[in-house]
């Protein structure tokens, strides 16, 4: 989207430029797709076509998915696309403390709803944040009798954290798949291997929280809220450094016909494990994993070889082109992303 060049309200009514509908006519005519994963449901936005909510699970035959819900389409007539909203008293939203205007698309015919017996809808508020940098921030319905009904709000997040990119030389050529798309790598990186956004599995009593180079948590949550956590372990460079120089050969990263498809990680400093007298670790594995169904999703399971040592390995496409640019340490570098002449619609 253009930047904006209107600060106060009374220079909105001077705008001439194009309006919302005609903005999104090109994202529209390009099929593009914006996708979020969550630690159960995953989301994928076709702008101008359809949203879809799914759940897969991983079995011998791959990824597939077990559960699949269109939440709305839309059809949309590029030759006579209109619109009666009025542009200069858009509608608002509270989001974050702040009293944004947004752009409001409506999604219709979805998947019948079991609890109302009528199709699914959904809004898609577009916003515009100069900051470039995408976020989604669904809204779940008030009601199960409103469980047809959606608000999806693409928004940006603060101008505090500054949009990055992978840096450095790309050493290998990545995995060719929809994952190594531009706008789907700046989300991976933007989102996970920035350590911004926690990424959260597990079945059964225990549940984990991995934070990327930050930390590894275990934890489990009552039915009145509390949380009990056992911390795995911490990131420390220096540590991990002096962690694969012990043992290159299984720990560095590991390649295949030229790319790097895994990269092994330290946590240390975890809890005290009083049965070895000793503090947990926790080694992360991150894999390029292809598989069939959506590219997007992220595997991760949880083993315990030795007793308080665990291996976290965490398997999606998402990883594939990210470990191109690792070192011979396995870290990816990142730098601040001058985004001034790219202000693209992004992944939420």
């Amino acid at each position: 989207l253009p930047v904006c060049r209107f600060q106060r309200a009374e220079d909105i009514s001077a705008y001439t430029g194009p309006t919302p509908v005609e903005l999104l006519a090109p994202v529209y005519k390009e099929k593009l797709c914006s996708y979020r994963v969550e630690p159960y449901w995953s989301y994928e936005l076709c702008h101008g076509r359809y949203i879809v909510q799914y759940h897969e699970e991983k079995d011998v035959r791959g990824v597939g998915r077990t559960a699949e819900y269109y939440l709305g389409n839309l059809h949309v007539d590029y030759t006579t696309v209109a619109s009666s909203t009025d542009y200069n008293n858009p509608p608002k939203k509270v989001i974050d403390g702040e009293e944004h205007a947004y752009f409001p698309v409506f999604y219709s015919q979805g998947t019948t709803c079991d609890i109302t017996g009528k199709p699914r809808t959904t809004t898609v508020m577009y916003i515009c944040i100069e900051e470039y940098a995408i976020k989604e921030q669904p809204q779940q319905p008030d009601s199960q009798a409103d469980d047809e009904k959606f608000d999806k709000g693409i928004e940006e997040p603060p101008v505090t954290e500054q949009p990055l990119k992978l840096a450095g030389k790309k050493r290998y050529e990545g995995v060719d798949s929809l994952a190594n798309n531009r706008l789907i790598v700046e989300d991976t990186v933007n989102r996970i291997i920035s350590g911004r956004e926690c990424i959260y599995g597990g079945e059964g009593w225990w549940k984990y929280e991995f934070c990327y180079g930050k930390s590894v948590v275990q934890y489990h949550v009552e039915e009145n809220g509390e949380r009990t956590e056992i911390l795995l372990g911490v990131f420390d460079e220096k540590i991990h450094k002096a962690w694969i120089d012990d043992d290159p050969k299984q720990r560095s990263p590991r390649k295949y016909n030229g790319q790097i498809m895994q990269v092994s990680h330290i946590y240390t400093k975890g809890s005290m494990c009083h049965e070895v007298r000793a503090h947990r670790n926790v080694e992360v594995r991150l894999r390029c994993k292809t598989a069939e169904g959506s590219p997007l999703a992220i595997s991760l399971s949880l083993s315990e070889p030795k007793l308080c040592q665990y291996i976290l390995t965490m398997e999606s496409e998402r990883f594939c082109e990210p470990l191109q640019y690792a070192d011979e340490y396995g870290l990816i570098a990142l730098e601040p992303h001058d985004t001034a002449a790219e202000r693209l619609p992004g992944p939420i």
